[in-house]
């Protein structure tokens, strides 16, 4: 039997991936030394699914006990709901502007907040949908659709993994065919059923990269991966072919006219967008194991941190671009000084919304949940940081504020 240990190599990992899909969201803006134009940064998305499906399966080995999928379901609501709903609020007090007479008026309504607030935006193949209000949230759509399909994985996956796997690859497959069979539009800037909302935001094909996070767990659980030995030159030579293949794929999928040539549109599209979700196995599954000195590195508190407040930076960086966004040819004056002034409004303000909302509203719920305290002041007081929490408040009330006074 494996005995659990903190994989922070992995909590690192995040936010590379993170920092990934911010540089292409800023690249508009910012540039990005011609990263972002020779390799599909978006593809850091998919890292993320193949990892929560890795890391709910390395925790939540089964659901056995009485009671166990609901608060399953209750932490991951806990997770990812509280920050969802801040940045949210955000969003509308930085960037919506209110119509008069109809509060929710014009293509972003009062259902399609309702569907962004109850995180199944991403379940409708409608770029007007999935993207609605702080866009980037479609990913935790998707997120969601996975946490009420794990506990079934799970119960299902000794004796039917192979079947599950197959469906998984039948249905990615079929939507291939019927982007290409349909000549679905393939340009992001269509609002209209496209291969955007078919294949990217698409929850039903994304579950095969949460699949195979399960899977890549199940095989770390094996005591005989854990055999395997080596000094630090050797764990040193796998961690540095693992990010090489991630380079490696991230060049080929900014280039998929071959696929595409051969299999299609669709096809290439899928594989432009979400398909290194073998690569990113490979590099979860290296890191998870290795001992060797990046390995090392990655683990440091530093290191961290900055992949715990990986969750923040990605829903708050889109917010920041889009209020900014404006001002481009201002911004553009101050090159570098701009791009780092940038990133350091950025991650301030995913150390304010991790300690201040995310980490606090986690606890809060799960203590609540699990009922540790005899009251509920006790069990509030046990879990904010006041003075990070008064900052984010401050924060949502500030940029509310200056939104409002414009008109």
């Amino acid at each position: 039997m494996i005995v659990k240990h903190k994989l922070d190599a992995l909590t690192s990992l995040r936010f590379f991936a993170a920092a990934m899909i911010v540089l292409t969201h800023a690249h508009p803006i910012f540039g990005s030394f011609g990263i972002a134009e020779a390799a599909p940064l978006g593809q850091g998305v998919s890292f993320f699914f193949v990892l929560s499906g890795f890391i709910l399966a390395y925790n939540y080995r089964d659901f056995s006990k009485d009671g166990s999928i609901k608060r399953f379901l209750v932490a991951r609501f806990a997770r990812v709901w509280p920050l969802h709903l801040v940045t949210c609020i955000i969003w509308i007090g930085l960037i919506f502007h209110f119509d008069r007479t109809v509060y929710f008026g014009g293509e972003t309504g009062a259902l399609r907040l309702i569907s962004n607030l109850t995180l199944v935006q991403s379940w409708i193949p409608l770029k007007l949908w999935a993207l609605s209000f702080n866009g980037v949230a479609w990913s935790i759509s998707n997120e969601m659709f996975f946490y009420l399909l794990f506990p079934m994985l799970i119960g299902l996956w000794s004796k039917h993994w192979a079947k599950l796997f197959f469906g998984a690859t039948i249905i990615v497959a079929a939507f291939i065919w019927a982007g290409n069979s349909l000549e679905l539009k393939s340009s992001d800037d269509y609002n209209g059923v496209s291969l955007l909302g078919t294949l990217y935001f698409n929850p039903l094909v994304r579950a095969f990269e949460f699949m195979f996070g399960i899977f890549l767990a199940k095989v770390f659980m094996t005591p005989a991966i854990h055999e395997f030995k080596t000094n630090a030159f050797g764990w040193l030579y796998l961690e540095i072919m693992s990010l090489g293949l991630v380079v490696v794929g991230m060049l080929l999928a900014g280039n998929p006219a071959r696929i595409a040539g051969i299999f299609g549109t669709a096809a290439g599209y899928y594989f432009q967008r979400e398909g290194i979700w073998l690569i990113w196995g490979l590099l979860i599954l290296v890191f998870a194991l290795s001992k060797g000195p990046i390995g090392k590195l990655l683990s440091t508190k530093p290191m961290v941190f900055l992949g715990e407040i990986s969750f923040s930076l990605y829903l708050v960086h889109a917010i920041i671009i889009t209020f900014i966004e404006p001002y481009t040819e201002s911004i553009k004056l101050y090159g570098l000084v701009g791009y780092a002034a940038f990133w350091l409004v950025a991650l301030f303000s995913s150390v304010l919304l991790y300690k201040g909302v995310e980490d606090p509203c986690r606890h809060f719920i799960m203590n609540a949940y699990d009922r540790r305290h005899p009251s509920t002041a006790v069990n509030f007081k046990s879990s904010y940081n006041y003075a990070a929490s008064a900052c984010a408040a401050l924060l949502i009330i500030a940029v509310t504020t200056l939104h409002l006074n414009r008109f």
